[in-house]
């Protein structure tokens, strides 16, 4: 479902996504060209597909097959994320952020859009607004996603213990999926082996 995909592309903590499985979508979304559901589902798809082989052809891709969504499917939330997601990726930090704004105005009440605010505000240097959407985040769903996001929020007010506890949260809600559970485990390590303690990082 394309919530389910864009959940996976919006942690940051998992890729997933084989070779038979985007060429299957890509067969589906061919025979049905203006289904806006499966447009986003490949969109999300193809940046998993990214961040799992660092091919970068196929962020256009992915930016085709969200724009056609938002054209056929009267501004489909989940595509406008998507786009949100995508110029994260490309840096283009202003643009995320109005793509997140979007999909709040799309999504109330909804913790995902807040995702995609916090990470571009973040990169654009305004920490406070970034903070209020991360918290925003975490009380509507706390998640692998928002207490991930706690977490790098608090590191960089140097609060490396406040970042742990957020961390080992996500840990927890990250439920044994291998590559989530392995993702927040090396993120564990560096933390601790910012506060020295070398045994404790090895061990994550």
């Amino acid at each position: 479902a394309p919530v389910a995909l864009a959940d996976r592309a919006l942690a940051g903590a998992a890729g997933g996504v084989g070779a038979s499985t985007l060429t299957a979508l890509e067969a589906q979304v061919r025979a049905r060209p203006r289904d806006a559901r499966l447009l986003t589902q490949l969109g999300f798809a193809y940046q998993l597909r990214w961040r799992e082989t660092a091919d970068a052809s196929y962020l256009p891709r992915s930016e085709t097959a969200l724009r056609r969504a938002i054209e056929v499917g009267s501004e489909d939330a989940d595509a406008v994320l998507g786009l949100g997601s995508l110029a994260l990726i490309r840096h283009e930090f202003r643009r995320a952020h109005a793509h997140g704004r979007r999909a709040q105005r799309l999504l109330p009440g909804s913790a995902r859009p807040y995702g995609v605010i916090g990470d571009a505000l973040i990169e654009l240097g305004r920490y406070e607004e970034a903070f209020e959407a991360v918290e925003r985040m975490v009380s509507i769903r706390p998640s692998l996603a928002s207490y991930a996001r706690v977490a790098y929020a608090r590191e960089l007010t140097g609060d490396r213990s406040g970042a742990l506890a957020a961390m080992r949260l996500a840990l927890d809600t990250a439920a044994g999926q291998s590559e989530p559970s392995a993702w927040v485990h090396v993120e564990l390590a560096k933390l601790e082996l910012g506060l020295g303690r070398a045994d404790a990082a090895r061990g994550q």
